[in-house]
């Protein structure tokens, strides 16, 4: 509440107070509110440039120079305490000076006398003879005087010296408006501030804040124009004409040279003459550029466009300087003019602009130049530039005029720690003490009329009862004259000041915020209306996006501004909020303003800074685009939409803000039949994957980009990689860098220059390749690479398994002299006769390190996605280079074995495995892939189990986002590991980069590659505040919150673990089935963590198992770790492979039986007859339950088993020796019901040649592809000995699933099971109900390194085991369909649209266009088919691919999908790449 205002006149305090006088005419009025809630950091202070004054003055006698210090720096005088310090360029000694007085700032170089301007070439920075250290004395003069005084510095560039610019004269080129910069010395250039700046720390014991290269750049001011003579007749002062893009690559250099300076001085820039062509260069910056500015500096010699300057660097998160300003506003010592217009000039400057700080270009300045200008009041005090260095104040007079005044009213009262605050007033400003003591307020009365000016202070939180006002004047009647105190009572006062003057008011007894007071109040709801429409905010009807309507109340017209910062900053930063769909306004990477969910913390695309200058109008200034918000067209109808734009000050970029009333809303409750997604989660232990060895990353450009970053960031990135709180990886992947040759300039993305481990001239290029000897140790450089290294030594007691990998070798053993790659997509690319020379730098590199560091390599890959087109070459794709590795590793100290081929997807592995030799198959002892493409995965999986090698996935990364927050990476990468694991069955699962370039994700339109972001230009001195980590959600995917994957035993026998990607908007209720487990205990339980919009890893509250099974829900667009205590071994009667057990065995792809031919001498398919000749026993040579175990497949009826020949072709042979590789078969799937057959022998599957379909078709083996006439069925006909039990579990259970279920009954579950929220997060279009239905049930393929036919005691500690999942889904179906259809035929290379499998023995199903009807039978009973009926399907294919096809025996309940799930057809949103990075396709 306002009190009441009392009135004062300064006019009734004349006996006291001179400055006011009797003559004045009557008077306007003004209210001033200052409002504290929008407070600017800390003002740094008030400064002026050295340059000429500095240059012509430092030399004078020192009663004279004396007395200028005094009068720009001492207490009394302007009282300054910034000081800009301009380091001269220097024209050619030969050249006559032609500049103004002051305006040849020295060189620091030394030239030969006769040296002129096309004398260019000479300069060595290296050179100490080139360098003149004593250069500039007058200059520095100042230094000493103002050391004391001054607490911040900044270095300036006018020009650079002659020899780098192109016209070769400092006073700009012959064209005003072509680049004056030589391109080619940026470099030297850079090197030459620097190197001033470091001398000058150095000698005078001062520290620089920043460096400025350029001056006023991007204008047509700076050109030399030559007389007849040839000679250079002006310009006058040393200028510059550089162009936003010849400025981004000035700043980069700089910011190189200063990365190895001992300075800590960063870059300031652009300087730009005002603040419209500031926007211009600003917005023609590389996106490097402006990452290597610290701070924006601008000048305002002209006025439109600051709001805009200041929201630029709002959004750049950036402070700005008002860097350089003069002016005359009149002609006479005297006249209040020229004081009152430097006084507006403030005011506007920092009003609009929202400065850190306001410095002066020449306060002194030449005063006969003046009167010959025609007596001009540029500078604050006038001495002739003429004078000696023995003239004293007599010869040499020093005068001020009222602009040195009236600036003193404010640099005397608002200084350095002081927090300027909005004022509602236009020719007011006004500040609270950094000391907490009060406030100031300065006034300018421009008007030739005295003018009350009543002062409002209620937006304080506290007005004193003994508040004061003090104020102090500058009139035609004095300078800084003090009035009397004057009492405050209430909140304000008013003042009457006279005509023509400058008041500052030192207000006491004033503190703290009103609450009433802040834009953002905690409650309130506000509508946000376009100045230039007249029309306000609105949700769009489609709810995503952002429009303008006619006021109508609606809440979604109605937004919170939720505070993320200082709560009275201006540049705090808030999420704004739709009251009615609680949705935030956030920002595509192309500028769209859009809806987003409002959970989580809120990222940059969705932080948006409120500006104004008091006048009651606002911007909104988007953080992530660093941009405004702007109504596109400045149009003005209903629904027009808003987007942002580049700040302009225009009417449609600006807002007012008007406290609404949230209207009452009615909530209708759901309807009890709302429906929700059922699923049978079936937990299969008899189907066991070796032991997992565990989660890993790459250590490559992460490690080389962050291990040398400061203690505080490099350590979190450790913990947030490895720790224990973080993805808690055990697995490690050493790059072993190539290295370019030592002349070839860095063109690798941040991070990707791995560095080479030899030592070579410098001088050496890429032609330079047959130098290096691998035994002599001149040659090596041991020291390579010290930012991984370090990640080694940080990483090695959580790490247990290493593998050192190579992307290219060093150039001199490469074909085209470069890391990066051939010259064409064909060649090979390793020189092969340096194969062994590659191989035995691998090995070396790798035994350095694990001497050095207390490591042990378990695995070397001597390639990198060998043979694709991304590095415009192949490597070896023979296998030559194995048999390199082979031989270097037999000849070291290492125990490490060699890995191969690391190729970018399956389909490509599959292609390098069938060009390898035998030698080369044999040499290799693990096999890696990558997944950037995802077809063929299971035939991959096949060949490592027919070849007997443990497999890894060994790199993947993604982006399924744009979003920090948002749960569509997160879930795009949980089904990414869902899949690989179950299809590959990988004893590893590693990540390639899980920390990314912050500001390359940004540019590539906000990827979410990498789980952890950085930015990659910090330094080992830049602080965890400046050099922020972001994480995503695809590091809170919890498949790792237990050590476990999507379905495993634990290898401890404390239970198991299953993890559930639920992709839909919608609750899943899950059925965990257990009755696979041979013990069940009374008190098995299973508890959640959940990752979601609602939290990640978030705790559950546990659930019991009854009879087996548990009942329990899934958040929506959620990842789920469920973890099971309670249960452990195998049900054997649950198992699908049992003791005595006869099986037929049916092809999926014709719907024919196995049996042997009438000779008995081979394999063919026939219908079913129920004979013994069709049935088999799988008698298992190996460790029982395990996915890997061998079978011998011998016939009932013949007592013949199944062999290979040497061909592959498939024979039977008696069953009377023990069996050989020749006539072993291991069983795969992928928990859907069917298997590929695979030949231990042929290192091949199991094969119906042409996919043929007729009676007696020879049965053969073939390269595994994923065809439909690879998959076979399994059905149990009977089991010999008659009387044979099987262990059943110690809980059976008959319980179903409920075909539909209340949502009564729904929500119960959740809270008494899960004990969730049920919130949703909108997910992307293309995530489909199959995709989360097949996520549920894909097997974990964790597998060991050694094949169980290998040892018989496991290698490693033991961990988690994985067993087989499949699923049960309840879904509604209608319309009818026949009990029968035709089979389905696919093309080889094509996947149906809608993945089909039947259920009947008698019946095989098409691909339908809708959901079938017919009868399924599954443990949960039978359900009859009809029109809209309710079906329990269990899924038994989840993805149908190539040739598969969708029949199964009747023992095999099999699942309809309505709808394809994340599949071989379906790219990831891995797409495009960024520039410059690993390419994929």
């Amino acid at each position: 509440m306002r009190t009441a205002i009392i009135a004062v006149a300064l006019a009734s305090q004349v006996a006291a107070s001179p400055v006011l006088v009797a003559r004045q005419n009557a008077g306007s009025s003004v209210t001033v509110t200052i409002d504290p809630s929008y407070q600017l950091p800390e003002f740094q202070g008030w400064g002026t440039s050295l340059a000429w004054l500095g240059v012509k003055t430092g030399g004078y006698s020192d009663e004279v120079r004396t007395k200028l210090v005094d009068l720009l720096f001492g207490p009394t005088g302007l009282n300054l305490n910034i000081a800009r310090y301009n380091v001269g360029g220097g024209n050619a000694p030969s050249v006559k000076d032609y500049l103004r007085p002051g305006g040849a700032v020295p060189g620091w170089w030394k030239a030969d006398k006769a040296y002129g301007p096309n004398d260019k070439d000479w300069w060595n920075p290296a050179n100490v003879s080139h360098w003149d250290f004593d250069a500039d004395p007058n200059q520095r003069w100042w230094i000493d005087q103002i050391k004391d005084k001054v607490t911040i510095w900044e270095a300036f560039s006018n020009s650079p010296p002659w020899f780098h610019t192109v016209s070769g004269y400092v006073s700009g080129g012959f064209s005003s408006t072509a680049e004056q910069i030589r391109e080619n010395k940026l470099d030297e250039f850079g090197t030459y501030i620097v190197k001033v700046v470091e001398h000058l720390e150095k000698t005078h014991g001062i520290k620089f804040a920043t460096i400025e290269p350029v001056n006023e750049p991007n204008t047509n001011y700076w050109g030399t124009n030559l007389g007849s003579d040839g000679n250079p007749t002006g310009g006058r002062q040393e200028g510059c004409h550089v162009g936003p893009s010849m400025m981004s690559k000035l700043f980069l250099s700089l910011k190189k040279a200063l990365a190895t300076a001992a300075t800590k001085a960063v870059i300031s820039a652009p300087d730009e003459t005002n603040p419209t062509t500031f926007l211009t260069d600003f917005y023609g910056f590389s996106a490097d550029a402006v990452n290597a500015i610290t701070q924006l500096n601008v000048h305002t010699y002209g006025t439109s466009g600051r709001i805009s300057a200041r929201d630029v660097a709002k959004s750049a998160q950036k402070p700005l300087w008002m860097s350089e300003i003069e002016g005359s506003w009149g002609k006479t010592f005297t006249g209040m003019d020229s004081g009152l217009g430097m006084a507006q000039q403030i005011v506007n400057d920092i009003r609009e602009l929202e400065p850190s700080a306001w410095v002066l270009w020449q306060p002194i300045e030449d005063y006969y130049n003046m009167i010959a200008e025609g007596n001009l009041q540029w500078g604050e005090i006038h001495v002739p530039f003429n004078c000696s260095s023995t003239d004293g104040l007599d010869a040499c007079p020093v005068k001020t005029n009222t602009k040195f005044h009236t600036i003193r009213q404010f640099t005397h009262y608002i200084r350095p720690g002081d927090r300027i605050v909005k004022v509602s007033d236009t020719n007011s400003l006004a500040a609270i003490k950094g000391d907490a003591t009060g406030a100031v307020l300065v006034h300018v009365n421009s008007q030739n009329t005295t003018r009350e000016v009543s002062l409002d202070l209620s937006n304080f939180s506290s007005v004193a009862s003994g508040a004061i006002i003090t104020p102090i004047t500058t009139s035609d009647a004095g300078a800084l004259v003090k009035g009397s105190p004057i009492s405050v009572s209430g909140t304000g006062v008013k003042i009457t000041v006279p005509m023509f003057s400058v008041t500052t008011f030192l207000i006491s007894g004033v503190s703290g915020v009103n609450d009433a007071a802040p834009l953002s109040q905690d409650g309130k709801f506000y509508t946000i209306k376009g100045v230039q429409s007249g029309k306000v905010l609105q949700v769009s009807n489609s709810g995503t996006a952002l429009v303008i309507n006619t006021a109508s109340g609606s809440n979604r017209q109605l937004w919170t501004f939720r505070s993320l910062d200082s709560k009275f900053s201006n540049r705090n930063r808030y999420a704004i909020v739709n009251a009615e769909t609680k949705t935030r306004l956030a920002v595509t990477s192309n500028g769209g303003v859009i809806m987003q969910a409002d959970s989580g913390s809120v990222p940059e695309s969705a932080q948006w800074m409120v500006s104004t200058t008091g006048d009651g109008t606002y911007t909104l200034v988007s953080i992530g685009v660093r941009a405004v918000m702007d109504v596109g067209g400045q149009a003005t109808s209903d629904n027009s939409p808003v987007g942002t734009y580049q700040p302009n000050t225009g009417t449609n970029q600006r807002w007012t803000f008007t406290v609404g009333t949230l209207a009452p809303t009615t909530t209708t409750p759901a309807p009890t039949g709302t429906p929700t997604t059922s699923l049978t989660v079936q937990v299969d232990p008899s189907y066991q994957h070796p032991e997992f060895q565990g989660w890993g990353s790459s250590l490559a450009w992460l490690g080389v980009q962050s291990g040398g970053y400061a203690d505080e960031v490099r350590t979190k990135l450790v913990d947030l990689i490895f720790g224990e709180n973080g993805l808690r990886l055990n697995i490690a992947r050493y790059n072993v860098g190539g290295g370019n040759a030592p002349t070839v300039k860095d063109y690798l993305r941040p991070g990707g220059a791995v560095p080479g481990w030899w030592r070579a001239p410098q001088s050496y290029g890429p032609n330079d390749k047959d130098w290096w000897d691998v035994n002599n140790l001149d040659h090596w450089n041991f020291d390579a690479d010290p930012n991984q290294r370090w990640w080694i030594d940080q990483i090695k007691d959580k790490v247990t398994r290493w593998e050192a990998f190579s992307n290219s070798p060093p150039w001199f053993q490469t074909v085209s002299g470069y890391v990066s790659g051939g010259f064409d997509a064909i060649s090979e690319q390793i020189r092969e006769e340096k194969l062994d020379d590659f191989a035995q730098y691998m090995v070396k590199v790798a035994e350095h390190l694990e001497k050095a560091h207390g490591i042990k390599f378990d695995t070397l890959e001597p390639i990198n996605e060998p043979n694709t087109n991304y590095w415009s070459t192949k490597l070896n794709g023979d296998g030559k280079v194995f048999l390199a590795t082979k031989r270097a590793l037999a000849n070291s100290t290492l125990r490490a074995s060699l890995s191969a081929p690391d190729e970018t997807n399956p389909g490509t592995f599959l292609k390098d495995w069938y060009g390898y030799t035998t030698q080369a198959i044999d040499a290799v002892s693990q096999l890696n892939v990558h997944t950037y493409g995802t077809e063929s995965r299971m035939p991959v999986r096949d060949l490592a189990k027919a070849a007997l090698k443990p497999l890894w996935m060994s790199e993947v990364e993604g982006s399924w986002g744009s979003d920090y927050t948002s749960m569509d990476s997160g879930l795009g990468m949980a089904q990414l590991i869902v899949d690989d694991l179950r299809e590959l069955e990988p004893h590893a699962w590693v990540l390639w980069q899980p920390v990314e370039d912050y500001y390359n994700m940004i540019a590539e339109g906000f990827l979410q590659w990498g789980e952890v972001h950085v930015p990659f230009n910090c330094t080992s001195t830049t602080p965890l505040s400046e050099c922020q980590i972001k994480t995503n959600t695809q590091s809170s995917t919890p498949f790792n919150s237990d050590g476990s994957t999507t379905a495993a035993i634990k290898g401890d026998g404390t239970g198991a673990v299953v993890v559930h990607v639920n992709n839909q908007n919608a609750v899943r209720f899950l059925t965990l089935d257990f009755t696979g487990f041979g013990v069940i205990t009374s008190d098995a339980q299973v508890t959640p963590y959940s990752s979601s919009a609602a939290g990640a890893l978030v705790k559950g509250t546990s659930v019991s198992v009854v009879n087996g099974k548990a009942t329990i829900s899934a958040l929506p667009n959620s990842v789920t770790t469920f973890v099971i205590s309670g249960v452990s071994g195998v049900n054997e009667a649950a198992a699908l492979v049992k003791p005595g057990g006869y099986y037929t065995i049916k092809g999926l792809q014709s719907g024919k039986v196995l049996q042997p031919s009438v000779d008995s001498k081979s394999l063919v398919i026939s219908i079913g007859n129920g004979g013994a000749s069709q049935n088999w026993v799988l008698r298992g040579l190996d460790k029982a339950f395990s996915n890997r175990n061998r079978y011998v497949v011998v016939n009932e009826a013949t007592n013949k088993r199944i062999a290979v020949d040497e061909k592959g072709n498939i024979l039977l042979e008696d069953d009377t020796t023990p069996a050989a590789a020749a006539a072993q078969w291991i069983l795969s799937t992928d928990g859907f019901g069917s298997y590929s057959m695979v030949s231990v022998g042929a290192r091949a599957v199991m094969d119906v040649g042409g996919q043929s379909t007729s009676d007696n078709s020879p049965v053969g083996t073939y390269q595994p592809n994923q065809g439909a006439n690879q998959l076979w069925t399994l059905s149990l006909v009977k089991v010999s000995p008659p009387g044979t039990t099987t262990t059943a579990a110690t809980q059976v259970t008959t319980s179903t699933v409920p075909a539909s279920a209340s949502a009564t009954s729904a929500a119960e579950t959740t809270i008494s099971g899960g004990g969730y929220s049920t919130s949703v997060v909108p997910t992307s279009a293309d995530v489909t109900s199959a995709a989360t239905s097949n996520a549920a049930s894909y097997t974990n393929a964790a597998t060991t390194g050694a094949d169980p036919t290998d040892v018989t005691t496991p290698t490693s500690t033991p961990t988690s085991v994985s067993p087989t999942v499949s699923t049960v889904d309840t879904q509604s179906a209608s319309a009818a369909h026949s009990a029968t259809t035709a089979a389905p035929t696919f093309a080889s290379s094509a996947e149906p649209t809608t993945p089909v499998s039947s259920t009947p023995c008698t019946t095989t199903t098409a691909a339908p266009t809708s959901t079938p009807c017919t009868t399924t039978t599954s443990a949960a009973g039978t359900v009859s088919g009809s029109d809209s009926t309710t079906q329990t399907n269990i899924h038994t294919t989840p993805t149908v691919s190539a040739a598969q096809s969708t029949s199964a025996p009747c023992t095999t309940t099999t699942a309809v999908v309505s709808t394809p799930a994340l599949s071989t057809t379906t790219p990831l949103k891995c797409r495009p790449r960024p520039s410059g990075y690993k390419p994929r396709p």
